[in-house]
């Protein structure tokens, strides 16, 4: 499994490790639904970065401002290309971001599951990843 989670607006301001960059609260519950889902299921967690694109959670980053969708944010084809280069070809790919992250993994992964996508609002997506941080069962959200 593959499980991507998407950069947040609040960061350090000195270089750090991607995982220890982003210090936004929501940053904060997605990485630790996605450490339930690896609990849980195995496999690898990225980030993915609207000025880098995927990254390993231990790359040192400069903080930065960039968004995935503005003008300037990492493009499709370099995903792809970082993508094999991370040889990330799990056959299950949840993508743990809103529209326009789970857009752009939909252009790597088309099959990726995006389930806080089509949910109304920030509660809801804190809602739905306090649901896969507290589950019990295998099954995936």
């Amino acid at each position: 499994m593959l499980i991507i989670v998407p950069c947040g607006a609040k960061k350090r301001t000195t270089p750090s490790p991607a995982r220890e960059l982003y210090i936004g609260a929501m940053f904060s519950m997605t990485w630790r639904a996605a450490e339930a889902l690896k609990a849980r299921h195995g496999g690898r967690v990225l980030i993915l970065s609207g000025l880098h694109g995927l990254v390993d959670p231990e790359t040192v980053l400069a903080p930065y401002e960039m968004r995935m969708g503005m003008p300037g944010s990492v493009q499709p084809g370099t995903l792809r290309a970082q993508a094999e280069a991370f040889r990330t070809d799990a056959a299950e790919v949840i993508v743990l971001g809103g529209k326009d992250y789970a857009k752009a993994a939909i252009t790597v992964w088309p099959h990726a599951q995006t389930p806080l996508v089509g949910l109304s609002g920030i509660g809801y997506q804190r809602g739905a990843l306090s649901k896969i941080i507290t589950a019990t069962d295998q099954a995936l959200p």
